[in-house]
């Protein structure tokens, strides 16, 4: 057994990556949306994050986005690109296009729509290095129920270890990985398709912690691409509080 695997079932340090990897990897942001209410939470979701060496790129995937305008917007800011497609092009074919726009070795997928911690990247990028994975992501995570304020870990246990299943607003993957796998022609279980074509390549995937990321479940659920109800995510989790801010459990600095 060689020394990547076994250190995979332990809880990964920060001073040990730091000591290791000295030059850090440039990673991609790749956010996809067809709703121009989430474009000031998905900048803030960037600048956020304390991990220096990354870009962000916007598919706009809705005809009456304003591509003009949302470019006026962020001109300013070094590193942000934005670019279009026709909105009949499926969540698959967008991030695709985004991929293919990157240019670090790096790329992480990211929904509009959710919460990412300042040490979400930080501790992503530390995880793929130190474990020698091709994928990393959150299995367990941190779920907030907006109608009852209530804040669940999702899959507890299932975390600082390989699996098979990583939530798709997580994935952060080597751009090598794309040479062999593309993300499927659909708008719904993209990511499931994909990580189960990586498994079959034999590509490595990687859960971190619970922690630094929180996906939110908003009241109106036409408003989610998935509309599962909130029972749907009581079931099977752990509710850690009733609370009007996820913040302080959230942010963790590993």
């Amino acid at each position: 057994m060689n020394q990547t695997h076994r250190m995979t079932g332990n809880k990964l340090k920060r001073g040990d990556v730091v000591s290791r990897y000295r030059t850090p990897l440039g990673v991609s942001i790749v956010v996809c949306t067809n709703r121009p209410q989430f474009l000031d939470n998905i900048l803030q979701n960037y600048f956020r994050q304390r991990y220096k060496a990354k870009e962000l790129i916007i598919i706009l995937n809705l005809d009456s986005m304003n591509m003009r305008l949302i470019r006026k917007k962020v001109q300013k800011y070094a590193n942000v690109h934005v670019h279009q497609v026709p909105e009949r092009i499926s969540l698959g074919q967008c991030l695709n296009a985004g991929i293919t726009r990157a240019r670090f070795s790096l790329v992480a997928k990211m929904d509009d729509d959710d919460y990412y911690s300042p040490y979400y990247l930080e501790e992503q990028v530390r995880a793929l290095r130190q474990t020698g994975s091709d994928i990393v992501g959150k299995h367990s995570c941190l779920v907030y129920l907006e109608a009852s304020r209530t804040l669940l870990m999702r899959s507890p246990g299932e975390s600082n270890k390989p699996v098979e299943f990583i939530q798709g607003g997580t994935l952060l993957f080597r751009k090598k990985v794309l040479k062999r796998v593309r993300f499927t022609d659909r708008s719904v279980g993209e990511d499931v398709t994909f990580l189960r074509q990586c498994r079959k390549r034999g590509y490595k995937t990687y859960a971190t912690s619970p922690y630094n990321y929180v996906y939110l479940r908003r009241q109106n659920k036409a408003s989610h691409t998935w509309r599962a109800e909130d029972q749907f995510y009581l079931e099977g989790s752990e509710r850690l509080a009733v609370t009007r801010t996820f913040k302080p459990f959230a942010n963790k600095k590993l």
